[in-house]
């Protein structure tokens, strides 16, 4: 495969990288022959990073999966607690322990 500008890579780069790729098809089907690396393995810099967006991505997910349950309880008619003040007021209210406001 011919070397192609709009790759994001030198020339140089490039060539090294296809020549491991051509070591690597040759001996991918014999099992004697320890696996060729293509790439250069990642920095500890790197690995960190991908953690980090690992562990922010599990987080999201869960907010996002709390948001759908309140979404479809929403939906349903049922309303989360502590998330509707006016409901809470109409029942003190109704039990007489609310202020009434005084009109102006």
């Amino acid at each position: 495969m011919p070397y192609n500008h709009y790759i994001p890579i030198t020339k140089e780069r490039y060539d090294i990288l296809m020549d491991r790729y051509k070591v690597f098809q040759d001996t991918i089907h014999m099992d004697d022959v320890e696996p060729i690396k293509v790439f250069e393995p990642m920095t500890p810099k790197i690995i960190e990073e991908i953690l980090l967006i690992r562990e922010v991505s599990m987080e999201l997910q869960k907010k996002k999966e709390e948001d759908m349950k309140k979404t479809q309880g929403v939906e349903n008619n049922q309303v989360p607690e502590g998330t509707n003040q006016a409901e809470e007021t109409k029942e003190s209210n109704l039990n007489g322990a609310a202020e009434i406001p005084a009109e102006a």
